[in-house]
């Protein structure tokens, strides 16, 4: 049986003290996202991020190698973040 997945909040902060671009954090259904990265980077961070979020067991090499693929095909499709909308 499937789980049922929760609404995951996406917010921005900066990361860098945390050395990382992006985290999710399990427990709280959140993904924070730095949001001084460029866009095609925003997109491929926030894919892995997700990643985490629809599967809790999959491996960080999975899910790194899978972000990579999602992204680019949304980004070749002309998936942009718009701001201010």
């Amino acid at each position: 049986m499937k789980r049922k997945l929760k609404p995951v909040k996406v917010v921005e902060r900066k990361l860098g003290r945390e050395g990382a671009h992006g985290q999710y954090w399990r427990g709280k259904q959140l993904i924070e996202i730095d949001g001084r990265l460029k866009p095609q980077k925003y997109l491929k961070i926030l894919c892995h991020e997700i990643l985490h979020h629809i599967n809790e067991d999959a491996s960080e090499s999975r899910v790194k190698r899978e972000s990579g693929i999602l992204a680019g095909i949304l980004w070749q499709e002309g998936y942009r973040k718009v701001i201010g909308v």
